[in-house]
């Protein structure tokens, strides 16, 4: 072989992050992608070095030696315990299978952060109001520094929402931070490198501190204090070590003022009101006049967990410019961004000292151009700014943010221009890792409101809608959704903090709920719903499946087994009846309802077989065969009770669906109950009737049953219901209902990302990227593109999907009776190609015999279907097509 291609490993990463700041693990996790163009490049082993900052260069801390693996994912640091507060480097290298070593890669480096409470030696505090809600409270301290300054760090966090400032700057671009937890059990801290915004001699540091999702209104219910009791408070760190080596420390404690200021009030779901005249100059930097202010309650310690943030931060992450705007016969001026959204908008503005500026939003518009909020239920979702009268100036809220498409501004002094509004799209700030796109158009489009669905949706929790008094971390929402995100966005991290939320609302009795975190006080069920509970089971599975993480199981493992018991031991008959419990079924389907305890046995049978897997995946063989045990009585249970003669008693396309695709039907019945479900959806003039659940399921069922051609029918219809019927009707993301145009205010989003499940078939059969059953992490990859002969306005699919093993694509196209198919497989993964030739010697690569092409390791199959198994590379590969 060939080894001109071997370079230094790239994409250096710890716990999923490039160099992550503030980390509370103490056996932090290294992964790296294989640097190897070469056909079939595989690592064969690996040594990774660690030394702590101002170390010689050598590994001070730890050297792993040349491990024979080919791990290159989730590899956990085994040296000596970080300390807190401190910066280690670490590189890797690696060795291919021929046992040639690669170059060191670049240094890599993670910071630690406090660790333990202990470490902080700061106190919680507040101002203390009469009002409900509150104003903001403004907090300040100035502080002397003796030195030059080496570095500085800034550990925040508040019960509540926060923003921090230093001399007058704003420290970080965190929306809505910290992030949502359960705030009695854990509150999550940043880490900030603050060392360009502190200086030798005067200083000042200030807070803005707000309700948040802990003190602020919550739900339909608008119930208040969920997670905590006022005030809003704040606990801060600001750790300066000095060029001579020395250290000191500025905390949170009773020396600090405060004051109110011009937020006069903040909601996540009312919207906020500031007052500019009520502002004042230099409140955040060294010599301001805080005589009139007050001293700071110091709040007691509840000995919450305060741990470092795992996931992204939220951020706005892009301007949305207004297509139009225009005037109403009531003085209003509508503003259309064009697109649905999740954030808020920033103004700009000139007029007099006390004109009052509202913005309210909405999704969609009135017939007579007025915009429509009935389906914002108790959500004002309604901002206010009014002006201090000093030329022009700009306005965007501090802690809210609302769902919309659309703005109406009243008060304006004068006519605005359209540059007077502009959006800010704001949430969870994901990486992108999935790219698709086709020669249809209409499935373009749909995958476009999909993936502006999903990041709507992305605030520190996956909620059902960002614009209605709910947005709430539901469950069943999430988990049917889950690995569709995992393609279109890197959310490992995100979903390794939900589960953390899942698990801190999990009850004595081993059920989970039906959102998370989990708010008491609005009145849902302490137990949740059969599939909304089965998220604490799904969610840890798919990001191992995805992501390679075996700690997620690790960590998680207990809490799932636990929840399956709790099933089990309430229906030991194998059937879930849940006759006095809380269940939503098949959530807004299309018309047919489907039997829900045939739907909670279903979703009951794939727990207990996930939990069965998780406990191979650990080595604990007796949990694994127990849970195998009691998933087959399941399985036998429910066929005993709904088949007979092949065919399902409530035989709905979302039994069908599910019963398919978790793999409950017998053998000797797939072929009846595929063919039960496709006459289903012909006798429905080729359109689908499911719900929530159904949905998540349903292409993938036909695909895995040799039904692609009715899936592909399904996802170009543009007649309700459809994705491309929402299309059709001017949606820019994925509806609550399929006839959310037609259905009352009550329960009606035009942002919801449960229907837009569809993405994950997009990719899995469209494109053909999907991970090899019995898997993680892609470490073998299964391409298998569905063109259904090469007719209709599916000619081409392009699609690349960013592993954490490197880049996954896979791009094919008919040109002249021929399906050409382009592979690439990251090094140190290999992966099989499924193509529809009659014989192996009807497949070519690049030209040659598939099976004498570099890098192919084997060509087998026939009649219909041929595979070929590759090394790592790209591959080019062209087989002749019948068109339909």
């Amino acid at each position: 072989m060939n080894t001109a291609g071997v370079k230094g490993p790239v994409r250096l990463r710890c716990e999923y992050e490039s160099d992550p700041m503030g980390i509370d693990e103490r056996r932090p996790r290294f992964s790296w992608v294989v640097n190897d163009d070469r056909r079939g490049a595989v690592q064969s082993a690996y040594r990774i070095v660690v030394e702590k900052e101002g170390g010689n260069g050598a590994a001070d801390v730890w050297d792993s030696g040349r491990v024979e693996s080919t791990r290159s994912v989730n590899v956990e640091y085994e040296g000596p315990e970080p300390e807190a507060a401190a910066r280690y480097a670490w590189r890797v290298k690696t060795w291919d299978g021929e046992g040639k070593e690669s170059p060191w890669s670049d240094t890599a480096w993670w910071e630690t952060g406090l660790l333990e409470r202990g470490n902080w030696g700061a106190e919680w505090i507040g101002m203390d109001f009469d009002e409900t809600p509150p104003p903001a409270a403004y907090v300040r301290r100035e502080f002397e520094l003796r030195a030059p300054i080496k570095r500085a760090r800034a550990y925040v966090t508040a019960m509540g929402s926060y923003r921090l400032m230093l001399n007058g700057r704003r420290v970080g671009d965190d929306v809505l931070a910290p992030v949502w937890t359960d705030y009695r059990k854990r509150v999550t801290y940043r880490t900030h490198d603050v060392t360009g915004l502190v200086q030798e001699g005067g200083n000042a540091a200030g807070a803005i501190l707000g309700d948040g999702w802990c003190l602020g209104a919550l739900s339909w219910a608008m119930a208040r204090n969920c997670f905590g009791d006022p005030p809003a408070r704040l606990l801060l760190r600001l750790e300066v070590t000095y060029e001579d080596g020395g250290k000191e420390a500025v905390v949170s404690d009773g020396t600090w003022k405060c004051s109110t200021g011009p937020i006069i009030r903040s909601g996540i779901y009312e919207g906020e009101v500031y007052d500019a005249r009520f502002e004042m100059p230099g409140w955040d930097a060294a010599g301001f006049d805080d005589s009139s202010w007050s001293d700071v309650r110091v709040v007691e310690d509840t000995g919450v967990d305060v741990v470092a943030q795992t996931g992204p931060s939220i951020r706005v992450t892009r301007e949305v410019a207004p297509v139009s705007v225009k005037g109403t016969p009531g003085g209003a001026y509508i503003y259309d961004l064009g697109q649905n959204m999740a954030g808020f908008c920033r103004l700009r503005v000139e007029g007099p000292a006390g004109t009052r500026v509202q913005l309210r939003h909405a999704e969609i518009l009135n017939p007579d151009g007025s915009i429509y909020t009935e389906n914002l239920r108790k959500a004002e979702a309604t901002d206010a700014y009014i002006l201090k009268g000093e030329g022009v100036e700009e306005y965007t809220p501090h802690f809210t943010y609302h769902g919309f498409r659309y703005v109406e501004v009243t008060g304006y002094p004068g006519e605005p221009d359209i540059g007077a509004i502009t959006g800010l799209a704001a949430h969870s700030d994901v990486a992108e890792s999935g790219k698709l796109e086709c020669s249809s158009e209409l499935v373009n489009r749909i995958l476009g409101n999909v993936v502006w669905g999903l990041v709507s949706n992305l605030y520190s929790v996956p909620t059902d809608c960002p614009q209605r008094d709910e947005r709430l971390g539901w469950m069943g929402d999430a988990q049917l959704f889950c690995r569709t995100s995992c393609y279109l966005k890197d959310m490992a991290s995100f979903y390794t903090k939900w589960e953390q939320d899942i698990v801190d609302a999990q009850r004595e009795t081993g059920a989970f709920t039906d959102v998370c975190p989990f708010p008491d006080k609005i009145g849902l069920p302490q137990t949740g719903a059969p599939a909304w509970m089965d998220a604490g089971v799904v969610v840890p599975w798919t990001v191992y499946e995805m992501y390679g993480d075996r700690r997620i199981i690790e960590r998680n493992f207990g809490a799932m087994a636990k929840y399956v018991d709790f099933v089990a031991d309430r229906n030991p008959d194998g059937i879930w009846r849940n006759e006095r419990g809380n269940d939503y079924g098949d959530w807004v389907p299309a018309g047919v309802e489907t039997d829900k305890t045939m739907v909670a046995t279903l979703f009951y049978f794939q727990s207990a077989r996930l939990v069965s897997e998780a406990a191979g995946v650990l080595g604990q063989e007796a949990e694994k065969a127990r849970y195998e045990e009691l998933a087959w009585r399941i399985r036998e249970a429910f066929n005993g009770e709904y088949l007979s003669e092949g065919r399902y008693r409530d035989s709905t396309q979302t039994v069908n669906a599910l019963a398919i695709g978790m793999g409950v039907v017998p053998e000797e019945a797939a072929a009846s109950v595929a063919e039960d479900l496709v006459k289903d959806i012909e006798a429905r003039d080729r359109h689908l009737s499911t719900g929530f659940l159904g949905t998540g399921f349903l292409l993938q069922a036909l695909s895995t049953s040799g039904h692609g051609d009715v899936a592909k029918r399904l996802l170009l219809n543009t007649t309700y219901p459809s994705w491309g019927y929402m299309a059709e009707q001017g949606a820019t993301t994925v509806w609550e209902r399929w006839n959310s145009d037609t259905m009352g205010p009550g329960m009606n989003s035009r942002n919801h990302f449960a229907f837009g499940a569809v993405a994950e078939w997009m990719f899995t059969n469209l494109a053909g990227i999907g991970p090899a059953p019995g898997t993680a992490g892609f470490e073998k990859i299964v391409f298998r593109p569905e063109p259904w002969g090469c007719g209709g306005e599916l000619k081409h699919v392009a699609a690349s999907y960013e592993s954490v093993r490197g880049t996954i694509g896979c791009e094919w196209r008919c040109v002249d009776g021929r399906l050409e198919v382009t592979v690439t497989v990251p090094p140190n993964s290999e992966a099989v190609v499924t193509l529809p030739a009659d014989s192996p010697g009807g497949v070519t690569e690049s030209g040659q015999a598939a099976v004498s092409a570099a890098g192919v390791r084997g060509v087998s199959g026939g009649g219909g279907q041929v595979n070929v198994e590759v090394g790592s590379g790209t591959y080019e590969f062209a087989v002749a097509i019948k068109e339909p």
